[in-house]
């Protein structure tokens, strides 16, 4: 067995990264009966004592790689549907599956949850981007979040569509057409449409509606600040563990040889394999031809007949690859302007609302984990680092890097004329169980993604397995419920002041970033230095 599948099966199995889907089925409440353009839909009751409405369309795909066009109505009531996440390769840390797509195209559909009796009141919507570095991934389970009911928020989780099938700069699509490039991009902005017009049917405000999201949904809210077609449908950001980076066309869509070089998974690159998988071409020169010779229209044909599979083939690294890379957010001029994002910034060329971002303080450490240039796994395959002090140094400077491109230099941009009240945090929770010994403080920390359960006050069923934490943990109890009061209140006032109430949290008052200087706010535990 390979170091990489040892460490992570073990992971998996002995300790976990990520958790599986719930099988428990929520109780069904035929009284919460909402009424939308589309048709009526029934509301779910969750364990957590909140509403859900699962499985919302709110757009349908008629064709792949074009924009989604609004979700067609039904006839009588909806009954809740789980919505399968978009088609990808699935998660990668999940180790025991085929290396093959998983999910569905018809995949653009909301989870909406609210606290009871919220319908006719007018509450703060939170909108929650998935990450997933958009190549796979899906908002996840929700039925436990504490947010909802001890926040008096709506939650939305919405699906977009990842990897190549969400973000594809072609020629061959722009000439039969469809000029958007980022229709992941374009799946979250007709989400967001459909928050404004329906989301008062729920007792939501459509005048204050946040959209937040976590490492690639964090780039994607950098993204919708962009985004003029984003403009007026959102008005406060939050941004977790993101980055203020685009792609540009070029590297989008070029061959690697090209003087304005495209990535190894460009649109050219991609097609090039898939030309020779399906023995159109019987190498690179012959594929080469084949493009510069064959119809925009004939082209854009030959990828759209291929299955999800055949396209997810051509851009694994090896034929038993789990995860892919490939570009995307990328610069097509029409979803994200064509303009290095940091001149935007620059120009004050984006939406401007109140923004929070923030990284997390080992950030890398989830990546190094699996790494055997920093871990070797002992007889039972448990992760133990060659070097400790080497680990963390290089954790220390990846994750500096990470903030510098997340928080630090766009922040440092939009300070200087931001009309709207700027925000920033690190999170610092390093305090995990040591399942079968395993030194997670030192090996994980705060790493990336670690925040996500404390912001939905949901531990179980989310992102991390329940024996991460340690039992009976008050400390990260009340550490979880003090990130949700400042998120809820910054939700419903655009300031998250001192949390959404006196008593909870009682610790200090966020400052904004001012011109004169910049100021954080740390979040641990009150053993680790509080908040």
């Amino acid at each position: 067995m390979s170091f990489g599948k040892s460490i992570i099966v073990f992971l998996i199995c002995a300790m976990g990264l990520l958790t599986a889907c719930s099988e428990e089925t929520p109780v069904y409440d035929p009284t919460n009966i909402v009424g939308l353009v589309q048709g009526e839909i029934q509301g779910v009751e969750t364990p957590n004592g909140a509403i859900m409405w699962q499985g919302v369309p709110y757009g349908v795909i008629s064709e792949r790689w074009t924009v989604a066009m609004i979700a067609e109505n039904w006839q009588g009531v909806r009954a809740p549907y789980a919505a399968p996440d978009c088609v990808s390769l699935g998660n990668p840390f999940k180790q025991d599956r085929p290396s093959v797509a998983e999910g569905s195209e018809d995949c653009l559909y909301l989870d909406i949850s609210a606290p009871k009796d919220a319908v006719g009141s007018n509450l703060p919507v939170m909108v929650w981007i998935h990450g997933g570095g958009n190549s796979y991934g899906g908002p996840g389970d929700i039925t436990l979040n504490r947010l909802v009911p001890d926040h008096d928020v709506i939650l939305v989780a919405l699906r977009y569509r990842t990897g190549p099938f969400g973000f594809l700069s072609s020629q061959a699509l722009r000439d039969t057409g469809e000029s958007v490039a980022n229709f992941g991009i374009s799946d979250q902005i007709s989400a967001l449409k459909w928050i404004k017009e329906n989301i008062a049917s729920f007792g939501g405000d459509a005048g204050r509606v946040t959209i937040f999201g976590e490492s690639a949904g964090g780039r994607n809210v950098f993204g919708l600040l962009l985004s003029e077609q984003a403009k007026g449908l959102f008005h406060r950001a939050i941004i977790e563990s993101g980055a203020s980076v685009t792609t540009s066309q070029e590297e989008a869509e070029n061959y690697t040889e090209e003087i304005q070089p495209g990535d190894h998974n460009s649109s050219k690159e991609v097609l090039i394999r898939m030309l020779i998988a399906a023995s159109i071409a019987s190498d690179r020169d012959d594929a080469k031809e084949w493009i510069a010779n064959t119809p925009s229209t004939e082209q854009a044909a030959f990828m759209r007949d291929l299955s999800a599979d055949e396209i997810l083939n051509a851009y694994k690294d090896t034929p038993e690859a789990l995860n892919i890379a490939l570009p995307n957010v990328i610069r097509d001029g029409i979803t994200i302007p064509d303009t290095d994002p940091l001149i935007l910034l620059a120009e004050a060329n984006y939406n401007h609302v109140p923004t929070i971002m923030g990284t997390n303080r080992d950030e890398v450490r989830l990546y190094q984990i699996f790494d055997p240039t920093f871990v070797d796994v002992d007889f039972i395959g448990r992760p133990v680092a060659k070097n400790m002090a080497l680990y963390q140094r290089a954790a220390y400077y990846g994750s500096q890097a990470w903030k510098i491109r997340g928080v630090d230099l766009p922040i440092s941009l939009m300070r200087e004329n931001h009309e709207a009240t700027l925000y920033a945090y690190r999170f610092d929770w390093d305090e995990q169980a040591d399942p079968m010994w395993v030194d997670l403080p030192n090996l994980l920390g705060a790493s990336h993604a670690q925040e996500i359960s404390f912001v939905l006050g949901q531990f179980e069923k989310r992102d991390f397995p329940t024996n991460h934490y340690r039992d009976e943990d008050s400390e990260r109890l009340k550490l979880s419920a003090g990130m949700m009061s400042y998120w809820a209140a910054f939700a419903r006032d655009g300031m998250p002041g001192v949390g959404l109430n006196g008593e909870m949290p009682p610790w200090a008052e966020w400052p904004t970033i001012e011109r004169a200087g910049p100021t954080m706010m740390g979040f641990d535990t009150l053993s680790g230095g509080g908040i």
